[in-house]
């Protein structure tokens, strides 16, 4: 994920005082609008005066805006809007502890140069803005074992075959009802690596089936049975009663089935995994509902919904309510089971102007959020970036016109009207030309060619003259380029 810096100051500019800053600005760092303006005129081969054919209208939403490239990885942006005065900086990148606060401060005196009474910058998108009621603050950091013990829990078959342990108490494993015995085993022996079950060895009368030893370890029953241990209900030895695996689950492991925690540590863990500052979670936990994780990152504000229960209609009201309350822009439910149609439908239906993701396929999970919050951010970015397209075209017709006739502009020319005995129509010079040749003729060539002809014949001179520019002249040559001074 990028990490995304936003300020504004609050500053009203005129056309001229942010031309200035704007040059000042691309006198310190490597620009790529100027840079790609520039690349125009030296293609073209055209001055620096024809620079002002690269800037936008001057019916242009924006009256200041640049991209900077100081380094690799790293974008900064300059923009301010015409008719608000506010001047908005911001700086993207991936490395967290980059550190863009010379750069604020040179957009700052930049504009402290042309307006002195600037105030301020003013943080947008604060990640530590969103205070929910009732809720604490979420794990820092997941540590390693534990998110590989809840992605155990998003098989379901596992996540029941721990729950009945943890309901239980503790159970011998021949008492677990199973239509695979291996892969039970070999279940728990995973749930034994992660410290989520832990195993103890009992000895059982086999007369009466009455517990008469508990010990951790087999070694222990095989050191009473060489001690000559009995039975002391039916006085056989150790080494010949019956001996039980007892499955316990361990307090980490009640800790993930409480209240559905495990859902909870592998989202965090997750998040994180991801470049997401986990330290800005807060976590809401309502009595009979869902777990609701409150996120602000890079100037949008997450809900996470972590079910693993059906949704109840009393549930997604809450929901609407923390969405309304706390001016959410994305809600991302994430739950064991399908949530139903009619409950999507209800939930983007209350909530109009909120963005709903539905995660309900667990096993892709880590894709499944990852891809989430990249499609948002890129489509933050876009907000962020989108108004500076503008600021990327340029007037080409212009430029090439600048390129390809410098000193010509279209001369005023007033056509006469043609004698009432000739037909109003096309000479048949001009009717001979290609259509090509009488589109590129200026006017000015036409007069020149009715000047040059013999004097002997003065009024077919003159018609000729007249019907060109009326016919061809007038209509074919390039009509002066808007804006150029």
């Amino acid at each position: 994920m990028l990490k995304i810096l936003q300020k504004r100051l609050v500053v009203s500019l005129d056309e001229e005082e942010a031309s200035k800053v704007q040059k000042s600005l691309q006198a310190r760092y490597e620009s790529l609008l100027h840079r790609v303006r520039l690349e125009y005129l030296q293609r073209l081969g055209l001055d620096a005066d024809a620079y002002c054919l690269t800037l936008p209208q001057g019916d242009s939403t924006l009256i200041l805006g640049e991209i900077f490239l100081p380094e690799t990885g790293v974008l900064l942006y300059l923009k301010a809007l015409r008719d608000e005065p506010i001047v908005e900086a911001g700086a993207i990148c991936r490395d967290e502890s980059v550190d863009f606060s010379s750069f604020f401060e040179d957009v700052r005196k930049a504009i402290l140069e042309v307006q002195p009474e600037a105030g301020d910058w003013e943080d947008l998108g604060a990640e530590g803005g969103l205070v929910v009621e009732e809720a604490h603050p979420g794990s820092t950091s997941v540590p390693a074992t534990q998110f590989e013990a809840a992605r155990t829990l998003l098989d379901e078959q596992s996540r029941v075959l721990l729950q009945r342990i943890q309901e239980a108490g503790s159970i011998f494993f021949n008492k677990i009802e199973t239509e695979d015995r291996q892969d039970t085993e070999q279940r728990i022996r995973a749930f034994e690596k992660l410290e989520l079950v832990a195993k103890d060895f009992a000895v059982l009368c086999r007369r009466t089936g009455q517990q008469i030893l508990r010990v951790a370890d087999r070694a222990t029953i095989d050191e009473s049975s060489q001690k000559a241990f009995k039975c002391f209900i039916c006085g056989n030895p150790i080494s010949q009663e019956v001996v039980e695996e007892i499955l316990t689950c361990t307090e980490a492991c009640g800790e993930l089935l409480r209240d559905q925690k495990w859902l909870l540590v592998l989202v965090q863990g997750i998040l994180g995994g991801i470049g997401v500052p986990t330290e800005n979670l807060q976590v809401y936990q309502s009595p009979e509902g869902p777990v609701q994780v409150f996120l602000s990152f890079n100037g949008q504000r997450y809900l996470f919904v972590l079910a693993t229960d059906r949704l109840s209609l009393d549930q997604a009201y809450l929901i609407g309510a923390h969405l309304t309350a706390y001016e959410l822009n994305h809600a991302i439910v994430v739950s064991t089971e399908k949530v139903s149609t009619l409950m999507r439908h209800h939930l983007v239906q209350a909530n109009p102007e909120i963005c709903f993701h539905f995660i309900d396929a667990l096993e892709d999970l880590d894709a499944r959020l990852r891809q989430t919050l990249l499609q948002q951010q890129r489509h933050f970015l876009h907000q962020i970036l989108g108004p500076l397209a503008e600021l990327t075209p340029v007037r080409v017709a212009d430029l090439v016109l600048r390129r390809m006739a410098p000193d010509e502009e279209p001369a005023e020319f007033e056509p006469k009207p043609l004698p009432a005995k000739r037909r109003k129509g096309r000479s048949r010079k001009a009717a001979g030309k290609p259509q090509e040749e009488c589109a590129e003729a200026p006017v000015e060539a036409v007069v020149e060619e009715a000047a040059d002809k013999p004097q002997e014949a003065p009024a077919e001179a003159a018609e000729e003259a007249a019907d060109k520019p009326q016919e061809e002249g007038a209509e074919q040559a390039p009509p002066e380029p808007a804006g150029v001074d």
